[in-house]
């Protein structure tokens, strides 16, 4: 995560992000990756002239750029300040990044279902709603692919009907399915359901593989997180296609050097050493 403190919780991120960007150390670390993922909290706080040089430099290595947000619409009677809403300001978000120098090349809904229970919306009006705001994106970047985030309690038939219902509202599948697992959870049984059905759908499909969010610091955040990496690899059920490595609290605090076990990097190279292909 960027180090913009968020009001909602206090913290912000990693305070040397933007070494990803100039930093001799990041060499190694972006030649293996395919896809960077940037907030929409950071599309909007983060300066031009950091957006710019984050943009020059995954164009310059040919990584994706993707953008996580909310892609729903709130209304008077409920919606605000729910998260998965605000999706009305990806437009803003997209047309900023176009305007910088940046293409965006996904966007990854978060946790849309869970936001959309809440105002007792159904599959088909929930596709509908973030349809219109997909559509808007869409004049930005015609070839933009939209992505789905959702939780491990999400079940096998929800995320079928999930999946049609978006495809009948806006004409494109997603473009990936990413898990995000309560790791203190009974998790393995209810993940492995999932992925089955995703695999079914045809659906790339993701495992975001992080630490738990009571982690007391840095180091215990990175330990965790290198465990549900192997247990994620270890189990022939699940068979993820994309690995997303992503944080949303306060740990780690810093991406370098390598050598720190309470570091991002730290887990990425641990990982890249295990896992060489």
């Amino acid at each position: 995560m960027d180090w913009f403190v968020r009001p909602v919780v206090n913290y912000g991120g990693s305070t040397d992000y933007m070494a990803l960007f100039h930093s001799p150390e990041a060499n190694s670390l972006l030649s293996r990756i395919s896809v960077f993922k940037i907030y929409s909290q950071f599309a909007n706080w983060g300066s031009d002239d950091d957006l710019k040089r984050i943009f020059a430099e995954l164009k310059r290595r040919h990584i994706a750029l993707a953008m996580e947000a909310g892609m729903l619409t709130a209304n008077e009677q409920c919606g605000r300040g729910v998260e998965g809403y605000g999706g009305q300001d990806a437009v803003k978000r997209a047309e900023k990044i176009r305007r910088l120098g940046g293409e965006l090349a996904y966007i990854a809904m978060d946790e849309l279902l869970g936001a959309a229970y809440k105002c007792h919306l159904d599959y088909a009006e929930t596709a509908r709603n973030a349809a219109r705001n997909v559509a808007a994106v869409k004049e930005v970047f015609p070839r933009i692919g939209i992505g789905a985030i959702e939780t491990q309690g999400t079940t096998p038939q929800a995320a079928q009907k999930w999946a049609e219902a978006f495809r009948a509202a806006t004409g494109q599948p997603f473009a990936f399915f990413h898990i995000d697992i309560g790791w203190k959870l009974n998790w393995h049984g209810p993940v492995e359901n999932l992925a089955a059905a995703i695999h079914r759908l045809n659906i790339p499909l993701g495992i975001i593989c992080n630490g738990t969010d009571d982690a007391p610091t840095d180091e215990a955040w990175i330990a965790g997180a290198q465990e549900h990496c192997r247990a994620i690899e270890s189990d022939p059920k699940i068979r993820p296609d994309q690995l997303v490595f992503q944080s949303w609290v306060r740990h780690p605090t810093h991406i370098f050097p390598a050598s720190d076990p309470g570091t991002f990097s730290h887990l990425l190279e641990d990982y890249f050493r295990t896992h060489p292909r």
